[in-house]
């Protein structure tokens, strides 16, 4: 079911971890892939074959480098129409990959990733999980538990106001069942002080 224009909105993965490792190791590669040959070929062809090899080589890294580049520029997107939220990756600002889609009304938990929510997470085995984020310590990351054909799966998402108001909207039950989930395991105001006077 759609229902007016729908939400979308965009986060840019930052560049840190595995996602600068794939950058440094695509920049190592395109530096061999030109040089090695170039070299052999310098070395070992006659000078009227260098300038043709040579051509060929670059243009073989150049192909490689636009099919491979875009994917160490990822944006994640997420759409609400409807009752329906979907998942995308981004690579480049051209290439769209669908990932995931999920009717909001099957969502049994969502809220807020907190320090009682993963405490709470560590007590619920999960099947599958994705990630849609900037980074791992985003400011706005939420998370949505659900079943898909059996599995129990997760995703993490960065939520603004506008979204959060629709998921509610379909699934206001979802939120009930983060809050009752995560109580248990929020700080007492004992501890809350010792943290205060720790820091």
């Amino acid at each position: 079911m759609f229902e007016g224009s729908g939400y979308e909105h965009i986060v840019k993965q930052k560049i840190e971890g595995s996602l600068l490792a794939k950058k440094i190791c695509l920049i190592i590669a395109y530096f061999i892939i030109f040089t090695l040959p170039s070299f052999l070929i310098i070395s070992f062809c006659p000078i009227f074959l260098m300038v043709p090899f040579i051509l060929v080589i670059a243009t073989i890294t150049v192909i490689a480098y636009l099919m491979t580049w875009k994917y160490t520029s990822v944006e994640f997107e997420y759409s609400i129409f409807g009752d329906t939220i979907s998942f995308v990756n981004i690579y480049g600002k051209k290439s769209r990959k669908g990932k995931l889609d999920v009717d909001i009304k099957n969502f049994s938990e969502i809220g807020k990733y907190t320090e009682a929510a993963e405490k709470h997470l560590e007590e619920v085995i999960i099947d599958k999980d994705y990630l849609f984020i900037s980074h791992l310590l985003a400011e706005h990351l939420y998370y949505g538990l659900f079943e898909d054909d059996g599995d129990k799966c997760i995703v993490y998402f960065e939520a603004t106001d506008k979204a959060l108001a629709l998921l509610k909207k379909y699934n206001s039950s979802a939120f009930r069942a983060y809050e009752r989930e995560t109580r248990k395991f929020a700080p007492t105001q004992k501890e809350k002080i010792q943290d205060k006077e720790e820091e």
